[in-house]
């Protein structure tokens, strides 16, 4: 069922697999007109010293150029700030914060997560989200994580027929079988 439109799930599978946010801010970094850097420059997350600022911005307007740095300043406080995100997302009908929560949960490379994240998984409401987060355990997700994606994916296929919902955990599939786990 895959068009020639790619879903959120094939664009976001493919953004989490290439590393692309990185390489399009190193592209673009050197082409932006001096007063668009001097703007980037002004949203700047570096001062921030305090997690629950941090949380706070992702409920601004911010420059997308500036995620990779919103990344990394989290990532300094991951142990607050992941478990805050992951817990969030039960309830979250925001694309933007479900995509960026889970490069940020995929980033941190701290393994607990995974087991986080799963638990957490029958208690997500929204579709997307649920879809996404599957995504993201099919690039951090343990062997026990399989099954509730194959669930899932069964459920989206049946569900929703007609939606690309079951795209996140069929993608998680491949990336488990990518990491020899299925």
């Amino acid at each position: 069922k895959f068009s020639k439109m790619p879903s959120a799930a094939a664009l976001q599978h493919f953004r989490m697999s290439n590393d692309v946010d990185n390489l399009i801010g190193k592209i673009l970094d050197p082409v932006l007109p001096d007063e668009r850097k001097n703007k980037i420059e002004e949203e700047r997350i570096k001062e921030i010293n305090n997690p629950d600022e941090l949380l706070g911005v992702l409920e601004q307007d911010i420059d997308t150029a500036n995620n990779g740095l919103l990344i990394n300043k989290m990532l300094e406080y991951d142990d607050f700030i992941i478990p805050k995100l992951i817990a969030k997302l039960e309830n979250n009908t925001d694309d933007f914060f479900v995509e960026f929560s889970i490069r940020l949960i995929r980033e941190s490379k701290n393994d607990f997560y995974s087991e986080l994240v799963l638990n957490t998984l029958p208690s997500i409401k929204h579709a997307y989200t649920l879809s996404t987060v599957c995504l993201l355990l099919g690039f951090i997700g343990k062997k026990e994580a399989l099954k509730p994606v194959w669930n899932i994916y069964n459920f989206f296929k049946d569900k929703y027929p007609n939606k690309t919902f079951d795209q996140g955990p069929l993608f998680a599939l491949f990336e488990f079988k990518d990491r020899g786990l299925l």
